[in-house]
């Protein structure tokens, strides 16, 4: 249910608005007030979805309300009784009518916006949430690579890229560091199933913290964060991409 709140000194508005509104089970109307001042002061104490507002109480302080909306994420709804303001309301991304009829068509409007952030919102927390829990495992783990001279072990958080060669593996490092494993690449296949490595090419594992860029130019690839350009396989590119989204926040 959305939280209303009605600033208006017209009291025949306020009547119309309730009665459009009073059989709108998504609505709950807070009340109404008749100073932007009062109302500005109860939005900020407790959470308001939508404000709905007179024209003539808005007009001075459009900029200050947009910016209020933006910051305090509800969305505004004003009643205006002209269609000279109605271009600078839609600069301001407003919603805006002059017959009380408009009035379910606004909010129709309003409630898919806000669906819309609160979306966003869940979305950008649970990838917040994977982005923690991926840094606490990159961080934390360390992993041993067979070489010539026995074992290494090597934080994974330092490994650029994994490179398949003839008859052994060779890892890149962050300080450009080279060991080379006898182990086969696919021996690595391990790395992109639990940390946070992709396999690009049947060449190539990648280290998704050290991607600086997706190039699309000549074929898919990757820039890496010591500029290393390595390619990516056609079949790899909706995987890549859908890994690439999961590590990130926006």
């Amino acid at each position: 249910m959305y939280s209303t709140l009605i600033v208006s000194n017209d009291s025949e508005n306020i009547q119309k608005i309730n009665i459009a509104l009073n059989n709108n089970n998504s609505v709950s109307v807070l009340g109404d007030l008749s100073s932007l001042l009062t109302a500005e002061a109860l939005i900020k104490k407790m959470e308001v979805n939508i404000v709905i507002v007179d024209f003539d109480l808005l007009k001075d302080n459009i900029d200050k309300w947009f910016r209020a909306k933006q910051m305090l994420n509800f969305e505004l709804i004003v009643i205006h009784n002209s269609e000279v303001f109605i271009n600078k309301l839609i600069d301001f991304d407003i919603l805006a009518f002059i017959d009380i009829d408009k009035l379910t068509e606004c909010f129709a409007n309003a409630f898919a916006r806000l669906t819309n952030k609160i979306k966003v919102k869940s979305e950008l927390k649970l990838r917040l949430e994977n982005l923690i829990k991926i840094s606490s495992q990159v961080i934390n783990t360390k992993i041993s690579i067979t070489t010539s001279n026995g074992l290494e072990l090597i934080n994974s958080k330092d490994i650029i890229s994994v490179k398949a060669l003839k008859d052994a593996t060779e890892i890149t490092l962050f300080n450009n560091e080279i060991v080379v494993s006898n182990k086969n690449i696919s021996e690595f296949d391990i790395l992109a199933q639990d940390l946070n490595f992709f396999r690009i090419h049947k060449s190539f594992i990648v280290n998704l913290v050290h991607v600086k860029q997706f190039v699309k130019k000549n074929g898919a690839a990757v820039i890496m964060s010591n500029k290393a350009i390595l390619p990516i396989a056609v079949s790899k590119k909706t995987a890549f991409k859908k890994q690439i989204q999961r590590i990130t926040l926006y």
